[in-house]
């Protein structure tokens, strides 16, 4: 009886669409993050304005 278990290096395209989806998710989560510590120091902002800039990624599906 063969094994069915295979070693993760042999789903090459499986690995690398599961890398990019993974450094994706980091990309967008850095990237809420970053603009909410850009509005608060560097624009001198206060909690409303992050507030706002966070719901304005919303926008474009309520436009839809």
């Amino acid at each position: 009886m063969e094994s069915v278990s295979r070693n993760l290096t042999h789903y090459k395209k499986y690995v690398a669409l599961w890398t990019a989806s993974t450094v994706s998710y980091f990309g967008s989560n850095i990237t809420t993050l970053a603009l909410q510590v850009l509005v608060l120091v560097r624009l001198g902002g206060n909690a409303v304005d992050v507030g706002w800039v966070s719901s304005a990624r919303w926008l474009p599906y309520a436009a839809l």
